[in-house]
């Protein structure tokens, strides 16, 4: 007859994961050792109760193997495939834009490639070797941001009328440092309730920075994921006042930067898009313009206003896909692009460890945003804005940053666990 130690080793031997298997030999332990006192209490000896406690708990390879079973890591398939479709419509909206001015195909290829290994490697990091670092990644992603405000204008250039910092062939600007603060927020804010005055704080410091490098869209953006993972728990009076009042401050601080700071291309934007025909030599028309090609889109192949698009192959990507393939070509991406979103917010439900829970979230927003604003804005519902399509518009920014999200919610999902002593619970009592 095996000894206690020698049951819980030869279990573990058959769990790969190290951590999953000193989990559940703890569980095991504590089950073998309850089943002990009741057969003391019963008149065992307590060599005689150690033994038929241990010989209760059945065959040690058996035992390993259901667990193992249980908890062996799974590579989400259902959103790898709808990724390699997206990645892959890339390249056939690649052979519409290939005229474009600042489109070059081998810069699809690299993007792409580098986004593929990003995600890849990232799905075989184990993410929560990442939740010690939180407030690591928070402070870089806030020097990230802090640097294009305060840094040298040597060093920093305006990318699309945004700060930003050219390295190499990447552009880097606000946004590129979200998901580090995702990253943090998600570390901080799964270790427990957090302080009103902590929360007002990790939000402002980044949108005052993001404002300062004449970028909403980050600001947006963070403001949307920042809401997601903290404002579904439960919230008191005292943080939803807080919450109140920082909206109408930023709204305040919305408005006098649109009419202070803001550059004149953001000014007309707007107002272009309330009335486009006063504006039809500058801001204007391209909203004339998105207006012809939707009502003369065909549904299969090129409009009669199948000309290219200014920024056809990034800002207007989906609309592009409209005019020169046809409402057909351009549902089917809509529908891969709406099925990722229908993935991620399954996930949220399916994962309970809470750090893993917060990095799907936030993922899900920061995809989520660009996808619905860009196709809204691309029939007109909401003004102009330099929203990409992720993995369909040209860029960094559009491919490898969502890549690497994306590693890291695939790389949740395999270490995804279902709570260990529920299954202790019904196999063995």
């Amino acid at each position: 007859m095996k000894s206690r130690s020698d049951y819980l080793q030869t279990v573990q031997s058959f769990i790969k994961d190290k951590e999953t298997g000193n989990r559940i030999a703890c569980e095991l332990n504590s089950h073998i050792q309850q089943e002990k006192e009741s057969l003391l209490n019963k008149g065992f000896s307590p060599e005689a109760a150690e033994a038929e406690a241990v010989r209760r708990m059945g065959s040690a390879p058996e035992t390993g193997r259901h667990f193992q079973d249980v908890y062996k890591e799974k590579i989400d398939g259902w959103l790898v495939f709808l990724l390699a479709a997206l990645m892959a419509c890339g390249f056939l909206t690649a052979l519409i834009f290939s005229g474009e001015n600042g489109y070059s195909f081998n810069g699809k290829v690299f993007f792409t490639a580098a986004g593929v290994v990003a995600a890849g490697g990232l799905l075989f990091v184990d993410y929560r070797k990442l939740r010690p670092l939180g407030w690591l990644f928070y402070g870089l992603g806030l020097a990230g941001a802090m640097f294009l405000t305060w840094g040298p204008m040597s060093m920093t250039t305006l990318i699309l009328g945004s700060v930003g910092v050219q390295v190499g062939p990447f552009h880097v600007t606000s946004i590129d440092f979200i998901p580090m603060l995702l990253i943090g927020l998600a570390a901080i804010g799964s270790n427990g309730p957090m302080k009103v005055w902590k929360g007002i704080v990790l939000y402002v410091l980044p949108v005052y920075f993001f404002m300062g490098a004449a970028d909403p869209n980050a600001a947006f953006i963070y403001t949307l994921l920042f809401t997601a993972l903290f404002l579904h728990k439960r919230v008191n009076k005292k943080i939803l006042w807080s919450l109140a009042s920082l909206a109408i401050i930023g709204a305040v601080y919305a408005g006098w930067w649109f009419f202070a700071v803001a550059a004149s291309y953001q000014k007309d934007r707007l107002l272009s898009f309330l009335s486009p025909e006063k504006f039809s030599n500058g801001g204007g028309y391209m909203y004339l313009r998105m207006e012809e090609v939707i009502s003369h889109a065909a549904w299969i192949g090129e409009s009669s206003q199948a000309e290219p698009l200014p920024s056809g192959h990034t800002d207007f990507v989906f609309l592009s896909i409209v005019n020169q393939l046809g409402w057909a070509a351009a549902l089917i991406l809509l529908t891969l692009l709406v099925l990722v979103i229908g993935r991620l917010f399954w996930m949220t439900r399916e994962i309970k460890e809470p750090f893993g829970q917060l990095l799907v979230r936030g993922s899900l927003v920061f995809y989520a945003v660009p996808v619905l604003y860009h196709v809204l804005m691309s029939i007109g519902v909401l003004p102009t804005a330099s929203f990409p399509l992720p993995f369909l518009s040209y860029g960094m920014d559009a491919t490898v940053l969502h890549a690497v999200l994306f590693g890291l919610v695939l790389s949740v999902y395999r270490k995804k666990h279902i709570p260990i002593h529920r299954f202790i619970h019904r196999t063995y009592e």
